[in-house]
């Protein structure tokens, strides 16, 4: 088994150009190579959206000029595990899918999944025996929630687009499913939700960690946020 990672630059053109550019993304390119029949043993994906072209994990050098520019560049990243004889093939009609997309890819390459097991994922004991098996079970927790939100897609539009169902239970805020999912995740976990609150310009700016309010390379103002851990 090989696996491997590519980062997929959507265009700013339709179905593409809105706030779902990442679920139409996820369900005219990510879902049908999930379902491809092909040898594939797990996938996962994330979402990003910067200022400036990431390439942390990618070639950038012949990026096309429609993907940079004043507004954000978007993208997923992909991964995966292939078995290493259907690598090529799957990799070459994928490609070929998000091309028709219109969508950019600036290559394919190996991704060390002993990542899923470094220190970030793997706490006290970190014995090989058990950084294996905790590799094992990030992997499978990654890749059932990346089944979970493409199996919660459903057509937005007449234009292509997609979005996640709407959720009428009582129990699900803002209507999304991932409401009770996230909830029992916590209360598993006994995870806090820590909330960066900080004054700038008469206004409270509320945040995360994650996603502080605020530069994240400016001390002084991690200094004057307050902190405080709630509970999902």
């Amino acid at each position: 088994m090989q696996t491997r990672q590519t980062r997929i630059y959507a265009p700013s053109k339709p179905p593409y150009d809105g706030k779902l550019w990442a679920e139409t993304m996820m369900a005219r390119i990510i879902k049908p190579l999930s379902h491809s029949g092909q040898a594939l043993e797990w996938i996962w994906f994330t979402r990003y959206a910067s200022l400036e072209t990431d390439f942390a994990d990618s070639d950038g050098t012949h990026c096309p000029t429609a993907f940079f520019g004043g507004g954000l560049c978007r993208s997923l990243r992909l991964r995966f595990q292939i078995a290493e004889d259907h690598r090529s093939e799957f990799e070459a009609s994928v490609g070929e899918l998000i091309q028709s997309e219109g969508c950019w890819i600036a290559d394919w390459r190996d991704y060390d999944s002993g990542e899923l097991c470094s220190d970030r994922f793997t706490g006290e004991d970190r014995t090989d025996s058990r950084r294996a098996e905790r590799k094992l079970l990030v992997m499978k927790y990654l890749h059932a929630v990346s089944r979970l939100a493409l199996h919660s897609l459903v057509p937005a539009d007449q234009e292509g687009r997609w979005r996640f169902e709407m959720n009428d239970d009582p129990q699900n805020a803002y209507g999304s499913t991932f409401f009770s999912l996230h909830h029992l995740f916590c209360n598993a976990t006994n995870v806090p939700l820590g909330v960066l609150v900080i004054e700038k310009e008469g206004q409270l700016l509320c945040g995360t960690r994650m996603h502080p309010p605020f530069d994240p390379m400016d001390e002084e103002q991690w200094r004057a946020a307050r902190e405080y851990q709630i509970r999902f």
